[in-house]
């Protein structure tokens, strides 16, 4: 047979460390190699938003890995990924040549938002950033907050002081 090309994309825990999650990456690309196989790119988008919770988790770590092998590797590292407590959920899509280079510009696109949306999270976390922070909403919804009890007189609303 000959060589596939394979998107091979993960989600981990997001409590993982950075260390961790190395460790699992370098373990992947060792089993992938040592298959025969080869890994042509590796994306790490790190911790992102899911859609919807997967094994109660509302955020992943994400990883985007293009692998080049039989079909042997792929079926190892699908079961490597099953395995690992630490993986919540992955997909593999086998490539075909059109299919790469749409697919390298994508990862592309995305690791460089991820990069962008990292640094301004880094930025943001230093307290350099210059956004003062925003009120929150009131119940009248116009802006105005309600007056204090203090502003009445007795306790009672201006209608019915009008009344005595």
């Amino acid at each position: 047979m000959s060589a596939k090309t394979y998107e091979m994309i993960t989600i981990m825990n997001p409590n993982l460390a950075t260390e961790i999650v190395e460790q699992r990456i370098t373990q992947w690309q060792g089993i992938i190699t040592g298959m025969g196989g080869q890994v042509t790119k590796i994306s790490r988008w790190g911790k992102r938003n899911l859609a919807y919770d997967v094994a109660k988790f509302r955020q992943g770590i994400f990883v985007l890995m293009h692998v080049q092998g039989e079909p042997k590797v792929k079926d190892e590292i699908e079961r490597q990924f099953k395995i690992t407590e630490d993986v919540i959920k992955f997909q593999t899509v086998r490539l075909d040549e059109s299919q790469l280079s749409i697919a390298q510009s994508i990862a592309e696109k995305i690791e460089t938002s991820t990069t962008a949306f990292t640094d301004a999270e880094r930025h943001f976390d230093d307290g350099e950033s210059d956004q003062t922070p925003r009120r929150k909403p009131t119940r009248d919804g116009d802006g105005e907050d309600f007056q204090e009890e203090d502003d009445f007189e007795d306790g009672r609303d201006d209608a019915s002081n009008r009344d005595e």
